[in-house]
């Protein structure tokens, strides 16, 4: 039982902590073109440390997006949580709407993003682009 509990804290305490590090994470497109995102700001809103409540500020070129893990809403399972795999973020634009997605990768090991995915649609003229990026590397700490 202790175990039990032990690695329900453990689990619970690392999930409201494993937020984005400030500064530039770098990857590759499928093109072997460079594309990075730079996280400028981590807060929880209303100063309640909940993943549902993490806030990431970030810069994607000259695109701000405030990303946050998407709630995953069930009513016919009675579920309301979060999906803690992913940050999300959306953009309103004068044809359409922005989006970024970021994939996150949980191990022992290794915690951060391993990928994202800009999509920009369009969807008053149906035109829909997807910038994807790859393999991304955390900021070096000086």
């Amino acid at each position: 039982m202790k175990l039990i509990t032990f690695l329900a804290i453990f689990l619970i305490t690392n999930s409201v902590f494993a937020h984005l590090k400030n500064g530039v994470y770098t990857g590759l497109t499928t093109n072997n073109q460079l594309c990075s995102f730079q996280v400028e700001k981590n807060y929880f809103e209303n100063n309640f440390q909940h993943p549902l409540n993490e806030r990431i500020a970030l810069k994607v070129g000259n695109i701000n997006f405030t990303v946050q893990h998407p709630p995953i809403v069930d009513i016919q399972n009675t579920i309301a949580a979060y999906n803690h795999d992913l940050f999300q973020g959306i953009n309103a634009t004068p044809l359409g709407a922005q989006a970024l997605v970021i994939v996150m990768k949980h191990s022992l090991r290794e915690e951060g993003p391993t990928e994202f995915h800009l999509i920009n649609h369009e969807y008053k003229t149906n035109k829909k682009e997807k910038i994807s990026c790859y393999n991304l590397k955390a900021p070096t700490r000086f």
